[in-house]
């Protein structure tokens, strides 16, 4: 008796991803980029324009101070951001931890990151600093230099 097999019921070998299910990942993969991309940068140009408006009353404030004594007579930032937040000197976008009525209090941007207004003495006391901490540095200070024409 002679049996013969067919080629139909031999397993056929598996040669792995072609072109064609590579360039179907590939394609979706473009898509999703593509949609996500405009609205990941403009989440992030909103935080942005949000902190450089936040830096700007800081600053505009922080000049009302001197206006009020004369000079930045402050021993810290510590003090001096607690004072500033004790007149209200901040917006409401920015975190303050501690009680506001004492001068003592902090101030806390919408990146979680510390922001500390300290006097700088050049002379009379008559200059300050406004320090940021975990803000994107190069789009934060491009946005805040290029709106004030800055070089």
């Amino acid at each position: 008796m002679l049996v013969q097999t067919s080629d139909r019921h031999q397993p056929k070998t598996d040669h792995g991803w072609g072109i064609l299910e590579y360039g179907s990942i590939a394609l979706v993969t473009i898509v999703v980029l593509a949609i996500v991309e405009p609205w990941y940068v403009d989440c992030g140009k909103k935080s942005v324009a949000v902190e450089t408006s936040n830096l700007q009353s800081i600053v505009t404030n922080a000049q009302q101070l001197k206006q009020v004594q004369g000079e930045y007579n402050f021993t810290s930032g510590t003090t001096m951001t607690g004072r500033l937040i004790q007149i209200g000197g901040t917006t409401k976008e920015m975190t303050v931890q501690g009680t506001t009525s004492s001068s003592t209090a902090m101030l806390w941007n919408s990146y979680g990151g510390q922001v500390v207004i300290a006097p700088v003495a050049v002379g009379f006391n008559n200059g300050f600093s406004v320090t940021s901490h975990k803000a994107p540095p190069g789009r934060l200070y491009r946005d805040y230099h290029q709106q004030y024409g800055i070089q």
